[in-house]
């Protein structure tokens, strides 16, 4: 995952992270329910999941979550995220498993191993991700 995290070596520029044209395209979608996006491995499907999740953070109140399958695969993609959520100010709370960004927001990580894991979210109001 790391090759897409490219840190600008101007002084005058914070540049994180680029999009390739798949990851500009997907972020380009906007507001639609469902979006394909795949990929071997590699292809930066979690990147842009982790972007797409941070763009609605300007939000005081905006909560999201990102979902793996299982355990294994949420702490890799928890482990890229410090590289990415960090520099912008925001801090990993272990308790709740969530990022708390500057201004209030938060992104949570969850899996969804069993289909009973579901409702460990109902209720909830996920207002982007």
């Amino acid at each position: 995952m790391s090759p897409q995290l490219r840190i600008s070596k101007n002084p005058n520029i914070n540049v994180l992270w680029r999009p390739t044209k798949r990851q500009l395209e997907f972020l380009k979608a906007g507001a639609i329910f469902e979006v394909a996006y795949l990929g071997g491995a590699g292809s930066g499907k979690s990147t842009v999941l982790l972007i797409d999740a941070c763009r609605q953070m300007k939000y005081p109140d905006a909560t999201a979550v990102i979902f793996r399958r299982t355990s294994p695969e949420l702490k890799q993609l928890l482990e890229y995220s410090y590289q990415l959520y960090r520099p912008l100010g925001a801090e990993f709370k272990v308790q709740g498993s969530y990022w708390q960004f500057p201004n209030g927001g938060k992104i949570y990580f969850s899996h969804m191993e069993q289909n009973k894991d579901k409702w460990k979210w109902n209720g909830i109001e996920i207002t982007s991700g």
